[in-house]
């Protein structure tokens, strides 16, 4: 049945939207590069804060992962070959827990909302 009408659509501030979206890709490499300083700091703040009896737990915290899905890992191994850094940091009953990789995420985390705002604004105005 025709009803006698016809449609147009206007794509209004496509121009915008590209140059927005090139925007983005550019800063990929900038944001990239503040995550893994931002990750480091963390590795860094939970070395520091770590518990040290024989060194051997600080010494195993590292980071893996590649960008944008990096973690902290403490993986020591006691002389029974059993990982413990759980239990440092969690605690258990008879120890309480020393969360040193929570704080130092906590920590550094504080921050990122308000740098990545801040990183975002000033990339849109270029």
């Amino acid at each position: 049945m025709d009803y006698g009408a016809d449609i147009s659509v206007e794509v209004v501030g496509y121009k915008n939207l590209e140059r927005l979206m090139h925007k983005i890709i550019e800063i990929n490499a900038p944001l990239e590069e503040y995550f893994l300083s931002s990750v480091r700091d963390m590795e860094t703040f939970a070395k520091i804060n770590c518990p040290v009896d024989t060194g051997e737990l600080r010494d195993s915290i590292h980071i893996q992962g590649k960008y944008p899905y990096f973690i902290i890992v403490a993986d020591a191994i006691n002389v029974h070959g059993q990982h413990y850094a759980m239990w440092v940091h969690e605690g258990t009953s008879k120890m309480p827990p020393r969360p040193f990789i929570r704080n130092a995420v906590v920590a550094v985390m504080a921050d990122l909302p308000k740098v990545l705002r801040l990183k975002l604004k000033e990339y849109m105005r270029e």
